[in-house]
């Protein structure tokens, strides 16, 4: 044996006399020829007409001995002779295999005697006395699937996981758990119909097509608040409502009113989806995509999900509450960022209040010949460095700059003109010293390459055309 290790040769065979350890896998093995002797025990017993099994079914089906893992379950008349058979089995296994019975961990039961006629073989065979109603391997044991005892525990199981407080912290695992859980029970019974008519009206049956996101969650708890308060009638017959109006009745304005409004909003998601193009660090998409769903966590969000916060107000201006619209596009401190911003393209316009507009505004054509795309990309990197400046008051406590800011935003935006076109050479400081020019020759440049692009292609389609 040299530092650790040890080589073994074995050069014949050799018998292990400390038998087999834990887990070893031979271990599985071991115990089924162990049980498969006590099976042997059984069958012998009844070949001799000593044992009388227990007949169930139709075609009266003997059964006197069931197997699962490590446990046992014998099966038979309600004799003594059948308890004195078993004990004679039970102490030749034990004999036999070197193995011992844990009586503690045994019970006995009956069904068709009476208590008094149970504890005498219960004391006989030294263990504890089964009481019915009991459950094996969750299936509920009874004289009858049919009752409504045998139901309960499961509904009371749903009604502990699905109270009004729960809903909203269930998470995926949860909704999947809840969902198998009648699954077992379900492929051994048939649920009686006293149990159906019983919670016919009991709960709405909703399942989520995905895993509510934070922002829905409080409109999903409203839904279903309402809805709790509709009763179902099963002898009423069912009605169609319009719900845009409010007397439930049709009308063409309402209709073409919702209809504009669908072809509105699939144009701003269209818009939306122009961040997701741009030539920008994934994190940085995903912060515009999240500050558009007002689903960064602000300190209003935070109060929305129930998360207890003791200072509402915004960290920087320190007047009014924190949210996405004040933070990023009202607050004093910020604010001004923005005004400073649309001087560099002679642009005076309102300002829009919600963030969404806001972004729309920022992604069209603006004055003096600055493209869309790097205005939007202004847009990204001042709130992107807002949020991030915003973060590192509340986190580490350092003192707000709203020049230092702007130098961070700027020298961001320069990154991803840098990176989204191979012929900006210009140097940060060279570009930033005059940023009115600096907007103008990245745009020039940007209209010369799609300029290009089209009479390249022109060219490939002329091409095209003039082949035979």
């Amino acid at each position: 044996m040299e530092d650790g290790s040890m080589t073994l040769t074995v050069s014949r065979e050799f018998v292990p006399e400390r038998g087999l350890r834990q887990g070893d896998p031979l271990a599985p093995f071991l115990f089924n020829i162990a049980a498969e002797g006590l099976i042997g025990l059984m069958r012998t017993v009844i070949s001799k007409n000593l044992f009388s099994s227990y007949k169930v079914g139709r075609q009266k089906e003997e059964i006197n001995i069931l197997q699962y893992a490590d446990d046992t379950l014998f099966f038979g008349t309600a004799t003594t002779a059948n308890v004195r058979v078993m004990k004679s089995i039970l102490r030749i296994f034990e004999l036999v295999s070197g193995l011992k019975i844990n009586y503690a961990k045994s019970q006995f039961g009956c069904l068709g005697k009476s208590l008094d006629w149970c504890r005498e073989p219960a004391s006989y065979l030294n263990c504890g006395q089964l009481e019915f109603p009991f459950s094996y391997l969750g299936i509920p044991v009874r004289s009858t699937s049919k009752s409504w005892d045998a139901w309960q525990p499961l509904i009371s199981k749903f009604e502990s996981k699905l109270a009004k407080w729960k809903q909203r912290c269930l998470s995926t695992g949860g909704r999947i758990f809840l969902t198998a859980l009648p699954i077992y029970l379900l492929s051994f019974f048939k649920i009686p119909k006293i149990v159906v008519h019983k919670h016919s009206n009991w709960e709405w049956q909703l399942n989520w097509r995905r895993h509510l996101f934070d922002s829905e969650i409080a409109r999903a708890d409203s839904f279903l608040g309402d809805i709790s308060q509709q009763q179902l009638h099963p002898l009423r017959e069912d009605t169609w409502i319009w719900k845009p109006e409010p007397a439930g009745d049709y009308s063409t304005k309402s209709g073409y009113d919702l209809i504009w409004g669908e072809l509105m909003e699939a144009r701003q998601e269209q818009d939306y989806g122009a961040i997701w193009k741009l030539k920008i660090p994934t994190k940085t998409a995903v912060s515009t995509w999240r500050l558009l769903r007002d689903t960064l966590p602000t300190k209003q969000n935070l109060r929305r999900r129930q998360i207890p916060i003791d200072d509402m107000l915004c960290p920087l201006c320190r007047n009014k509450e924190e949210g996405a619209e004040h933070l990023f596009f009202n607050c004093s401190k910020t604010l001004p960022l923005w005004w400073e911003s649309m001087s560099w393209v002679n642009l005076i316009t309102a300002m829009p209040q919600n963030h969404r507009d806001h972004f729309l505004q920022h992604g069209m054509e603006v004055a003096d010949g600055v493209r869309s795309k790097t205005w939007k990309c202004w847009w990204i990197a001042l709130t992107w460095t807002i949020w991030h400046h915003r973060n590192k008051v509340v986190f580490q406590d350092t003192i707000f700059h709203g020049t230092k800011l702007l130098e961070d935003a700027i020298f961001l935006l320069w990154s991803w003109i840098k990176a989204m076109d191979k012929d900006f050479t210009l140097h940060f400081n060279q570009w930033s010293s005059n940023l009115k020019e600096g907007l103008d020759q990245t745009y020039l440049r940007e209209v010369a390459k799609e300029k290009k692009h089209r009479l390249l292609t022109m060219l490939e389609c002329d091409e095209h055309d003039a082949r035979p």
